[in-house]
């Protein structure tokens, strides 16, 4: 069992951070972009993904009072009542110098309805691809919603631009 999980879990030497307002309600917004009832359909917006597969369910307590924006869950055990993760695995075809490659993903997919805060994590153990992403959601005036995703990650050295890339063009 993981007993402290405060920050990503590693290293990050990527990182990345986004901002857009949707002109939608953030409870809307907050169950497409933040849980499993539109995880998949969000995921596949990607061009890079070429498959899917949602997984089991279930519940993680974080320790203390430490909250899911400076936390990782991914390996944590379940706990009843705590907050809902969605494993998944995912592919990603990603081109390089005109070859294709496969990148197999395993992931979880941690949210806090309360906080309004969504944590994606994956890897991509073959790789050695980690990612940390945090989605927050704010409440605007007018039935808006502003999303702010931020992304640490680490790779090997090699495929750091590569990768910086792909992430950078994924807010594109």
């Amino acid at each position: 069992m993981t007993t402290s999980v405060s920050g990503p879990g590693f290293t990050p030497n990527f990182t990345a951070t986004h901002t857009v307002v949707l002109d939608h309600p953030i409870d809307k917004v907050f169950a497409i972009i933040g849980t499993s009832e539109g995880h998949e359909r969000v995921c596949r917006l990607s061009s890079l993904c070429t498959a899917f597969e949602l997984l089991k369910k279930d519940t993680v307590a974080l320790p203390g009072d430490a909250v899911l924006s400076e936390s990782h869950v991914r390996q944590v055990d379940l706990s009843e009542g705590g907050l809902p993760r969605q494993y998944f695995k995912m592919t990603e075809t990603v081109s390089t110098f005109m070859i294709k490659t496969n990148v197999h993903l395993e992931g979880t997919l941690t949210w806090d309805e309360k906080r309004k805060e969504a944590l994606y994590e994956s890897i991509a153990p073959a790789n050695g691809i980690t990612v940390w992403k945090l989605r927050q959601f704010e409440d605007l005036e007018g039935n808006k919603t502003r999303v702010i995703e931020t992304i640490q990650g680490h790779c090997p050295a090699l495929l750091r631009r590569i990768v910086e890339g792909q992430t950078r063009k994924g807010h594109t």
